[in-house]
């Protein structure tokens, strides 16, 4: 969306603040993005001013928002125009007010026993009109909506009244969504209070965080890493653990399944700063504790009994089984890095079989109609190439080999 479109700004960044300055910008914009989005950025109010335009919030780049050059939405591949029309949208909802509701809690006395209720009546839904799953939400939340009308002494009947018995429920499994959240609240696991204090204080400047684990660039490529590996899977899109995962969970140290190491370490990574402490010393530290425990692996050896196939072919991914239009397959879990498939025999990978590669798309080679890579296909006469688009069936363009080049019209 930058590179090619430049249709929004500096996109690694993790801010979610812009400039006092921007602010001015905002009439303008708005009426750039209202041929592309209609009446979401014609009733937009330039003159509100939310707190995301706070200049000492911003660190090395401001929040990812829309530029000037606003793109044709049908001429986005389905990927791009989720995004951009994700970044418009939250940019948007910066010149619509706020959602609004009245909150009632509520005491009561009965028999001498006290009873809570809580209520929420939804009296205007603000920015959340502008996305159809933040309305449904603001819609979901309104509960007891009478309570509003309760006076402080007011009386009345009890006309009925049920007792059941219930039993704690687990935390929910999480999702995608809930476990990249949990991640920036990771304090709240900690036991030790001092450790937890560390966590605390080394979010204290952070509108986002609370006692959180890495940086929204690291969780991604370390949840990624897992899933590559087998550790974690995805079903009916919530992440759990695999065997193989839990195992080698209970194979690690402690110091290993905890997050206490991280606020230690950034301590320590402060007094260096502060001149407190030599780096070579933390150097140390991490070198001596990485070698005590490769010592005592060699020595008590790792517990690891699951069943998990390596694939044959990267030696880094696990086979999982998977479906396909001609039934069950095996697939490296290092997918896309790694392409390779086997049969299902019996319930269980057929290793026998030569692993099966899939068409590589090119990187180089783009499709004219879509911006998608091609893929250069073997004709049905031997030594005979074509070309196609990686977005098939959504786009159908094909065209001759030319030296291993697809052949474009000029």
């Amino acid at each position: 969306m930058r590179d090619q479109h430049k249709a929004v700004t500096y996109n690694r960044s993790d801010c979610r603040y812009l400039n006092d300055e921007r602010h001015a910008e905002a009439p303008e914009l708005l009426q750039a993005l209202t041929p592309a989005f209609g009446d979401m950025a014609e009733y937009a109010a330039p003159n509100l001013k939310s707190k995301a335009f706070n200049s000492k919030k911003v660190t090395a780049h401001h929040a990812i928002i829309p530029t000037m050059n606003v793109p044709e939405l049908g001429k986005l591949t389905e990927d791009e125009r989720r995004i951009y029309e994700l970044i418009v949208k939250l940019y948007i909802a910066q010149f619509y007010p706020p959602a609004e509701f009245v909150a009632t809690k509520v005491e009561l006395e009965i028999a001498g026993h006290k009873f809570k209720a809580e209520g929420r009546l939804n009296s205007s839904p603000g920015w959340r009109l502008l996305d159809e799953q933040y309305l449904k939400d603001y819609e979901k939340s309104e509960k007891q909506p009478e309570l509003h009308k309760l006076q402080q002494n007011d009386s009345g009947t009890v006309e009925s009244a049920e007792s059941m018995k219930s039993f704690t429920k687990p935390p929910a499994r999480y999702t995608m969504k809930s476990l990249l959240k949990d991640l920036t609240s990771v304090a709240k696991y900690v036991t030790d209070p001092e450790i937890k204090k560390l966590f605390m204080d080394k979010d204290s400047d952070k509108q986002d965080e609370s006692g959180g684990i890495g940086t929204p660039a690291t969780r991604d490529s370390h949840i990624e890493t897992l899933f590559r590996r087998g550790f974690v899977a995805e079903k009916s899109k919530k992440v759990i653990s695999t065997e193989l995962g839990r195992e080698f969970h209970d194979a690690l140290p402690e110091f290993a399944v905890k997050p206490d190491m991280t606020a230690l370490w950034h301590e320590k990574q402060k007094q260096i700063e502060a001149g407190e402490l030599n780096y070579l010393q933390l150097i140390e530290e991490v070198d001596g504790s990485v070698a005590q425990e490769i010592a005592r692996v060699k020595r008590e050896g790792i517990n690891i009994k699951s069943n998990a196939v390596q694939c044959p072919k990267c030696k880094t991914g696990f086979l999982k089984p998977r479906k396909g239009p001609k039934g069950k397959f095996w697939g490296c879990s290092a997918y896309p890095d790694c392409n390779a498939t086997f049969p299902n025999k019996g319930g269980k990978p057929d290793l026998k079989t030569k692993p099966a590669n899939k068409l590589k798309v090119s990187e180089e080679h783009k499709c004219p109609d879509c911006g998608k890579g091609l893929i250069r296909r073997p004709a049905k006469r031997k030594g005979l190439f074509w070309w196609s688009c990686s977005g098939f069936p959504e786009c159908r363009f094909r065209c001759f080999d030319e030296k291993g080049k697809p052949k474009l019209e000029s």
